[in-house]
């Protein structure tokens, strides 16, 4: 909990004619709170009477006698700062000083900067004079509410979005509504990713290297990054821009023409802050990621289905995006873009810039959304 003052930082006390008094400002000096105007030392009058009690632009009439004073109440401010106080009576000012309104609740984040990717700490602390806090969320960067939070609780998040973000913290606090926010500066750190791991190539064909990169990260900034460049020996070089993630866009590599051989290109990813080079390999094979093709027994599944049995399925099915599952059961052989694939339920097959799926055997259910 955040210490805080009880009452104003300076009182003066003045005369109206034979008054005097002496006053200060009490209760939970935060914004939008109830706060009382304390008066003291009171001289000079014999009967009760209505002063005027200002703080900053807002006034309210107070009733004073002797031993003090009463419905001497207003709400604090809504924003935090210091304000100048005065009582007068009669037009003349009595007392006047100065008060500190602070916010209820405390932000903090740290650390403070951190790179994309990396977890960091965002807390709310109350002030001790703040009663019981309750409905407490926050909004993160992106502008989602996340409920079911308490003040003086740490939580760990982790920065998606470069930049500035502002991080916001409501509760309801002595029934009323109080914020803080903090600022966090996420930079963006230079790409990363990881090879394939068991990447094949069909000796001879077209558009016959495919490397399907996965673990990226840096190459979401937008615009023309992440730039890729793919080079090997034979001059073999490809290069482009705007590559998020997955597969990069296909090539033909025919200067292998030995079955089993192996051929390592430098892969680069560069955007706005960094770049990031690997070797990856390929292995070269007759035959080994020959695909059904498109002929008079192809169907489109770009924007249709297949689901069904067949006693004796003899299918190519072309797709441009990814199947987020292939199911089937029976006695299925299935094959995308020429690698077999287990009957049941599958997910993992490679990505690629295109997708042949060959459905044969007998007896044989598939499902390929």
């Amino acid at each position: 909990e955040v210490q805080a003052e009880s009452s104003s930082s300076a009182f003066v006390s003045s005369s109206s004619g034979a008054v005097t008094m002496a006053c200060d400002i009490t209760g939970t000096l935060a914004t939008s709170m109830n706060i009382a105007l304390s008066a003291s030392s009171i001289s000079g009058m014999t009967n009760n009477v209505q002063m005027t009690w200002t703080l900053g632009s807002n006034s309210t009439t107070i009733d004073c006698g002797t031993s003090g004073c009463w419905n001497n109440t207003m709400t604090a401010p809504s924003i935090a700062g210091t304000y100048l106080y005065d009582v007068k009576y009669n037009g003349s000012t009595v007392c006047a000083g100065s008060v500190d309104i602070v916010n209820p609740l405390t932000c903090s984040v740290s650390p403070t900067t951190v790179d994309k990717g990396e977890s960091y700490t965002f807390r709310a602390d109350k002030l001790s004079s703040v009663g019981n806090c309750w409905n407490c969320y926050y909004i993160d960067a992106a502008g989602s509410t996340v409920w079911n939070q308490s003040v003086g609780s740490d939580i760990t998040l982790t920065a998606t979005t470069t930049g500035i973000n502002t991080l916001k913290f409501v509760c309801t606090c002595d029934n009323v509504e109080s914020t803080c926010s903090s600022e966090l500066m996420v930079n963006q750190t230079a790409p990363k990713f990881t090879c394939p791991t068991s990447a094949k190539a069909s000796i001879g064909a077209s558009d016959n290297v495919i490397l399907s990169l996965s673990d990226v990260s840096g190459c979401d900034e937008g615009g023309s990054y992440c730039y890729y460049t793919i080079t090997g020996d034979n001059d073999i070089s490809v290069s482009g821009n705007s590559y998020t993630s997955g597969a990069l866009p296909s090539f033909t590599d025919n200067t292998v023409t030995t079955d089993g051989t192996s051929k390592s290109y430098t892969v680069r990813l560069t955007n706005s802050v960094g770049d990031v080079t690997h070797a990856c390999s390929v292995e070269f094979t007759e035959g080994s990621s020959s695909t059904c093709t498109c002929d008079a027994n192809c169907d489109n599944l770009n924007t249709a289905t297949y689901n069904n049995w067949e006693s004796s399925p003899s299918y190519c099915f072309y797709r441009t995006s990814k199947p987020s599952y292939i199911n089937s059961s029976g006695s299925c052989v299935i094959k995308v873009n020429g690698v077999a694939i287990s009957v049941g339920y599958v997910t993992d097959y490679a990505d690629a810039s295109e997708y042949y799926i060959e459905l044969t055997g007998s007896s044989c259910w598939a499902n390929i959304p």
